[in-house]
């Protein structure tokens, strides 16, 4: 994941026939940044049903919508003779899982027995949405929520939409674009993926340009059904008219392994976002720059 950007307001269109008025998001002139997630991994909390409603007190100023929903756990499956499957654990009842969302439905805060996580299509710039995740975790220690933190985590997904025609490959670090090509090959995608760990921090930064054919989001997002900001809607006009768009996605993680500690885990945040920052300005060119900002 990776933030960006402060000037005039957008308008982005919900089911009603005015549009809504929203933040432009962060603090460049052009961001590609549409989606940041920072969510905290818990150990499995069964009885998040019986805190619920005292959580959704504390957020209701903020997210007075509510969506129920029911998580599934599909248990691995392995091959036996003959072409049959069996699974080596049996299939867990579903969980209750709650979405509460903003009036916009640009913000929401997604809880579920595994994990508590804030969820943005709508962004300032990195202090606004840090000081709204410091409200989240503000609610689960007045809520008296004892869950125990398994990881904490941090992402933004940035998509590359190119203008004039522009090359793709042209808004990257040409250290991530690998090999050349042999003359006349058409690239129908092209990934780059790393993970590293910095001040016991790991980053994983995958960049893809172009992203696989059809494809206008990483697969492994996790939409809580928030409308999309403007840079989304230009990528999936672009995919319909048979163009090519890609994306940059980083994600940033700490293990913790700890019962939950309002102070530590605000710390921790302050440093990931630093760390992802610096990683996203590493992985573009000085082109994307210009044009973005």
């Amino acid at each position: 994941m990776c933030k960006l950007l402060s000037l005039p307001t957008k308008y982005y269109m919900t089911n009603e026939t005015e549009p809504t008025k929203l933040e432009k998001l962060g603090t460049w002139h052009h961001p590609p940044l549409v989606y940041v997630v920072a969510e905290l991994a818990i150990s499995p909390h069964y009885g998040m049903s019986d805190h619920i409603a005292e959580l959704q007190r504390e957020l209701r100023a903020d997210f007075p919508r509510t969506n129920e929903l029911a998580e599934f756990a599909i248990p691995p499956v392995s091959f036996v003779g003959g072409g049959q499957m069996i699974a080596p654990v049996p299939a867990q009842s579903p969980q209750p899982a709650w979405s509460l969302l903003d009036q916009q439905s640009t913000r929401g805060v997604n809880v579920s027995h595994r994990a508590i996580g804030l969820h943005a299509t709508a962004y300032v710039d990195s202090s606004d949405f840090l000081a709204r995740w410091t409200k989240v975790i503000q609610a689960i220690a007045d809520s008296k929520l004892a869950i125990f933190v398994e990881r904490a985590g941090l992402r933004y997904v940035n998509l590359l939409v190119p203008s004039q025609n522009a090359d793709l490959s042209s808004y990257l670090n040409t250290t991530l674009l690998g090999p050349a090509y042999p003359t006349n090959a058409t690239v129908t995608y092209r990934t780059w993926a790393s993970a590293y760990l910095l001040e016991n921090v790991t980053i994983q930064a995958y960049a893809f340009a172009p992203a696989p054919p059809g494809i206008l989001l990483p697969p492994t997002l996790r939409n809580i059904g928030l409308q999309m900001p403007d840079v989304f809607a230009r990528a999936q006009k672009l995919v319909q008219e048979g163009g090519s768009i890609g994306w940059i996605d980083t994600d940033v993680g700490r293990d913790l392994r700890a019962p939950f500690d309002r102070d530590l885990i605000l710390e921790e945040y302050k440093k990931m976002h630093r760390l992802v920052s610096a990683s996203f300005r590493s992985f573009i060119s000085d082109k994307a720059e210009m044009e973005w900002k």
